[in-house]
Parts: structure tokens; C-alpha cells; sequence
């Protein structure tokens, strides 16, 4: 099993968190509602919804403006701050994993593609595309 896995079946895991205790002041309230928004992004990055990715993205940056514009005078819950923090920083961690996943595919397949060739003549010949793993002479 690899990392990947382990942090698959970590984000698969029940949350233990529990209900959310009622809300106090508006930047409580976006908090709350940015949370909802981050596990959502999850949701939809695990089903590969794309369409529904960049819509909960959207709505993601416009409520970060919004908390960017409230000041903190008032604020007396930071378990909701830090899991908001959590929750963003295993979003992340997904996506880079997936990058990195994506990146060596990539890489591996232009290894498969082999170098120009010159004939004799110091022409370019041109050779089977594919290399051996898309030929089947491996």
C-alpha cells in the first residue's frame, strides 16, 4: 500500500468531529460555511467532478475575499479555525499528490517515445512511433 492509499483511506474515515456547535458571529459563520466548501472540493476531486470542482472553487475564492474583509474582533473559536486549516491542508495534499501522480505518467510515456533518427544521408528517418511499451516489444 502506498502513501497515496494511506491518505485515501485516512480522508475515507469517519469523522470524529462530531456536529458543528451553533454560530456565533459572521466570520463564525463563513468559517463554517468555507468548511462545508473544503470538504466538498474533496468530494469532488475523489469522483473527479469536474464541472462541480470548479463551481465549489469559484465559490471558494469569493468567500475567502469575503473573510479577507472581516476582522477577527469577536472570534472565540479556534478548533473551528484550526480544522478548517486541517481540512485545507489534506485538500492540498491531494492535489499535489495528484500532480506528482499525473507528472510521472506523463514522464513515463515521453520515455517511451524514442529520439529523432538520421539515415545515411543526414536525413530524418522516421521511426516507429510509440517506443516498446506501445509496440508490445517490450
Amino acid at each position: 500500500m502506498g502513501m497515496f492509499d494511506a491518505f485515501m483511506e485516512e480522508i475515507d474515515a469517519p469523522d470524529e468531529a462530531g456536529p458543528a456547535p451553533p454560530v456565533a458571529t459572521e466570520l463564525e459563520a463563513k468559517l463554517q460555511h468555507l468548511l462545508e466548501l473544503i470538504l466538498s472540493e474533496r468530494e469532488r476531486a475523489r469522483t473527479l467532478d469536474m464541472k462541480g470542482l470548479e463551481a465549489v472553487s469559484q465559490e471558494k475564492e469569493a468567500l475567502l475575499r469575503e473573510l479577507g474583509e472581516l476582522d477577527g474582533i469577536g472570534f472565540d473559536n479556534p478548533e473551528l479555525a484550526r480544522r478548517v486549516r486541517e481540512e485545507n491542508r489534506r485538500n492540498a495534499y491531494l492535489f499535489w499528490a495528484g500532480l506528482n501522480l499525473v507528472r510521472d505518467t506523463m514522464g513515463f510515456f515521453e520515455k517511451q517515445v524514442p529520439p529523432p533518427e538520421y539515415g545515411a544521408k543526414g536525413s530524418l528517418v522516421h521511426a516507429q512511433q510509440g517506443g516498446k511499451l506501445l509496440t508490445g516489444r517490450i
